[in-house]
């Protein structure tokens, strides 16, 4: 028997809830899944199936009412001594989990974020400046992405300056800058032609076999699911049956 593959993230026994005025509405209810390691996931369902809540449950961005939500990190201080590699997300505090966002994971959205005052370079190294790296390492690093996605040459320029699929591609070196081990997709291809969505899965393809990641998409898109690796169908805040 093979051994089990190491993991990204797992949740266990998750529920998220909301109040929706007198009534407790469920969005995941008692939700498990090993997510394994360097992997590209793909989540589909249709709306209101819980899949933009599980997303930020893995991201940190969201605490889950109910059952533990648990992610690896690649970055450990040397001198930290043996951690448990899964840390649970619920236990950390709002200090420590915005510092995990920063360099565990990594966000596309499918509108982009981008900031329309910086131009490809500055946004693509603005994570690196929130955590304090200097300006001239960030950029530096910044730049190097840029060209790994394919878009030295349009570095300077600003986002109206550039197509949607230049747009995510920006998008995508920016959430690579900090070094992620988890890449979290909503819906990266929602506001592309087919062509540039096309171009922005060979991307994800690229970066997960270069970069040792782990990719999780939400999607509607049929297509770009079939590219994933693994598929999970999600509908009231269920798994389906596979």
């Amino acid at each position: 028997m093979s051994p089990s593959p190491p993991l990204s993230a797992e949740l266990r026994q998750v529920e998220r809830c909301y109040q929706r005025g007198q009534e407790e509405v469920a969005a995941l209810r008692t939700l498990d899944w090993k997510v394994a390691q360097g992997r590209w996931h793909a989540v589909r369902g249709p709306s209101g199936s819980g899949k933009s809540p599980l997303l930020h449950l893995l991201g940190g961005l969201d605490r889950p009412t109910r059952g533990q939500v648990l992610l690896a990190r690649r970055h450990i201080p040397e001198d930290a001594g043996p951690r448990d590699p899964l840390i649970d997300l619920h236990a950390m505090d709002d200090e420590a989990l915005a510092r995990l966002r920063r360099t565990e994971v990594g966000f596309v959205f499918q509108s982009f974020h981008l900031l329309p005052t910086l131009n490809a370079t500055e946004n693509a190294a603005l994570p690196l400046l929130l955590d304090g790296v200097r300006e001239s390492d960030a950029r530096q690093r910044a730049e190097h992405l840029l060209e790994t996605v394919g878009l030295g040459h349009r570095r300077g320029h600003f986002p109206e300056e550039l197509s949607g699929g230049e747009r995510q591609r920006v998008a995508t070196a920016r959430a690579l800058a900090p070094g992620p081990s988890l890449l979290l997709a909503d819906e990266p291809t929602g506001n592309l032609d087919r062509v540039q969505g096309l171009e922005v899965l060979e991307l994800f393809s690229r970066l997960m076999a270069d970069h040792d990641m782990t990719i999780v998409m939400v999607t509607h898109d049929a297509l770009a699911a079939e590219r994933a690796e693994q598929v999970h169908e999600l509908d009231d805040g269920r798994w389906l049956p596979r």
